[in-house]
Order: C-alpha cells, then sequence, then structure tokens
C-alpha cells in the first residue's frame, strides 16, 4: 500500500500541538482524503447533519418566550369644538364621563394602559394639562390617585384658581352616589377598587350627569340623554352577570395576583383564597409562596389571577410550581384593546372562563435541547470516529 505523504513542517506544527484533540481532527481529515467515494460521501453527509443540528440549537436557544403584548391606549376622548375640558387620573373615570358628556366635550385620563395607578408620578405635562382643563374629576380613594391633591394644587397655581374639582366617592350615608367600600380580609384592610362593580358604576355614572348639569345647566337634557342610554347598557350588562357570568363561576375558588377584583368577584360568587401581594410594592417571601402553593393542593384551586399593571414573575413560578392555569384580567382601561368599561367587564368573565397554561421555562428548555442535541452530537461523533477507525482496509491496486 502507499504510504501517505508526509505534511509540510509548519503545516504539521500548526495542527500538531500539545492538544491532543486537533490531532484527532488531523487524522480524521488525513483519513477521509483517502477513503473512497462511497465512505468519502457517507462522512461527509455526517458532518453536514452534525452542523445542521448545531445551527438548530443556536436557533432555538436564542429565542425567548414572547412578553404579553399589552395594547396602551393613548386615552384621551377629544371632539373638535368641544367647549368643556375634563380631566381623570384613570381611564374608567374617564370612560364614564365621556358616556355622559356625549359630544360637548373632550376627556382625558392621566394613568393609561398597564400602568400602575398606585406608583404614579405626575409629571410637569399633566399639571399643564390638568391647569388647561375645566373640570378635574376625583376618585377619592386614598392610594389610587397618589399625590393628586398636590397635582390639583399645582394647576390651580398655573390656572389662577379656575379648576373646577369634584370627588366621586361620597359618604355612605349619600342614598343617591354614596359608595360603601368593602373590609378584605386578605390584605385586612379596606378594598379602595369599588369600581369593579356595574353596581357602583352606576351610581357614579348618575353622580357624574348630576354634577355636569350643576356646572353646565344649558347642556343638562344632553347629559341626562347620554345618561340614560349609558345606564341601559349597565343594566344589560348586569342581566348578563346574573344570569350568564355568575352560573360559570359560582363557589369557585381562585388565588389573587393583586386584590383589584375583589367587587366583581363578590358578584360572579367567586372565591378567594389567597392573594400574592397582600401589601402594595412588597414581594412574597419564599415562604409565603411555599404557603400558596400548598394552600392551592389544599383547596384544589385551579386558577391564578393576575393583571398587567403588575409583575407577574411570582404568578408563573406558582401556576408552573402548582400545575394550574392563569388568567389574565384587568382593572383598568388602554390594555388587551379595551377601551370601555363595559368591555373590560365583559372582557374579566370571558377571560376568567379560558385561562391560560404558564410560559415554559426558557431555561429548563435550553438546558434539556442542549443535552439532548450533545448526546446526539457525540453519538454521531464516535459513530464517525469509529467507522473511520475500523473500516476495511483497501488494497492498492497497483500492488493487486
Amino acid at each position: 500500500m502507499k504510504n501517505a505523504p508526509m505534511m509540510h513542517s509548519p503545516l504539521k506544527n500548526r495542527f500538531y500541538g500539545s492538544f491532543g484533540l486537533t490531532q484527532n481532527f488531523l487524522n480524521i481529515y488525513l483519513n477521509i482524503s483517502y477513503m473512497g467515494k462511497k465512505k468519502k460521501n457517507l462522512v461527509i453527509f455526517l458532518i453536514i447533519m452534525l452542523m445542521l443540528i448545531f445551527s438548530l440549537f443556536t436557533n432555538i436557544s436564542s429565542q425567548q418566550i414572547p412578553k404579553k403584548i399589552n395594547y396602551v391606549a393613548d386615552y384621551g376622548i377629544n371632539k373638535q369644538n368641544s367647549s368643556i375640558k375634563i380631566m381623570s387620573f384613570n381611564t374608567i373615570v374617564a370612560d364614564w364621563i365621556s358616556n355622559v358628556i356625549g359630544e360637548v366635550g373632550e376627556v382625558e385620563a392621566i394613568v393609561k394602559g398597564s400602568t400602575d395607578i398606585h406608583t404614579y408620578t405626575f409629571t410637569s405635562l399633566d399639571v399643564q394639562k390638568v391647569a388647561s382643563s375645566d373640570i378635574f374629576v376625583k376618585m377619592g380613594v386614598s392610594g389610587l390617585e397618589p399625590n393628586v391633591d398636590d397635582l390639583i394644587t399645582s394647576a390651580n397655581e398655573s390656572s389662577g384658581g379656575k379648576l373646577k374639582v369634584f370627588t366621586l366617592k361620597n359618604s355612605t350615608n349619600d342614598k343617591n352616589f354614596g359608595i360603601k367600600m368593602k373590609y378584605d380580609p386578605l390584605i385586612e384592610s379596606i378594598n379602595g377598587h369599588f369600581w369593579m362593580s356595574p353596581l357602583n358604576a352606576i351610581k357614579l355614572v348618575k353622580k357624574i350627569c348630576n354634577r355636569l348639569s350643576q356646572y353646565y345647566p344649558e347642556h343638562e337634557e344632553e347629559f341626562n340623554n347620554s345618561r340614560d342610554d349609558y345606564l341601559y347598557e349597565l343594566d344589560q350588562l348586569m342581566l348578563r352577570i346574573n344570569t350568564t357570568y355568575t352560573y360559570f363561576y359560582n363557589e369557585t375558588k381562585i388565588i389573587v395576583n393583586h386584590p383589584s377584583f375583589l367587587y366583581l368577584f363578590d358578584l360572579l360568587g367567586i372565591q378567594r383564597i389567597g392573594v400574592i401581594e397582600s401589601q402594595q410594592g412588597v414581594e412574597p417571601s419564599a415562604q409565603d409562596i411555599a404557603n400558596l402553593v400548598n394552600l392551592i393542593e389544599s383547596e384544589d384551586i385551579e386558577i391564578v389571577v393576575t393583571n398587567p399593571q403588575h409583575s407577574d414573575d411570582h404568578v408563573i413560578q406558582i401556576a408552573r410550581e402548582s400545575e394550574i392555569k392563569i388568567s389574565y384580567l384587568t382593572p383598568l382601561l388602554g390594555v388587551y384593546n379595551l377601551e370601555t368599561y363595559i368591555d373590560m367587564i365583559d372582557y374579566n368573565c370571558i377571560a376568567l372562563y379560558n385561562p391560560i397554561d404558564p410560559p415554559t421555562d426558557p431555561f429548563m428548555n435550553s438546558t434539556m435541547i442542549f443535552l439532548i442535541i450533545f448526546v446526539i452530537t457525540i453519538a454521531a461523533a464516535i459513530a464517525v470516529l469509529l467507522y473511520i477507525r475500523f473500516r476495511p482496509k483497501e488494497m492498492d491496486p497497483e500492488i493487486i
């Protein structure tokens, strides 16, 4: 048999170093060079397959779980030639006002979309907008409109004290417009998210109409007509809750990320068994999460509820560990393409019935994929090396 030609010294020194792995790859290269055509094609095919496997792993491992895309509306209801400009702190109040004021004025909310109303800090632009408006409507709940009084004071200084301000929430003794807020045992304090009940919305829409009629008596008839049309829609919403949605959820047990939905869940007959964020801005401890996981198992809970205004990291962790589903609801507008209060309540009731599985852990996915591909690659490489090492020897045709 012919001997393989000796490599030129510089090339040899480049490949033959202190690393045995380099020498092995050189041997593979030399053996492939002197293989028969069929064997050479087989080895080349295996190498190409290994390259494709590595390429596949690179593409998969570089992918990340897409974040939920929350539609954030520029929640301002603007009408040309409108004579009345009204500002509110959140989108819920803005929607109620827009359904009363009709074409007479324009309404804009300060806090929009997935922004957390508990921690919002007003800006100089907010002050300018409020100062240039005719009316500012407060919700009137401590903790849900941070520094709103400072905002009003700054706006009044800029406008020369012309800004009209009124508060939606009245004393519970007010028979017409009074709202009674509920004590929430999960957070051991009063729950201020009273707008999540359409029954309270009906009272507050009436109050908005009453106050606007006092400010602008020349538009009272228009306000009353718009109010009546909207109250009919709210009555229809309550009819859906009482006859349809309640049927699906009565006595359902859930865990919540934030206590935003107490008033709606009470209407639906849903029992909130535990809460992840019991205090605003306070992260749950590892023991808190472990307790919730145990509670989910003991109470046979199948759903954890969260909303886009708060982080869902702990929600996903608990859902994975407990093997339960997640329902994504919202207490505010400007997300999930929701731009009206009625659509939001309908959406929340339907979303509860259609929970989703928590996203898979991207780290675990990448690790498993890497291990599988690594094993396949090593096995293929060993197969190639064994084939080259123990392949049948071919006789030199010149010797024969």
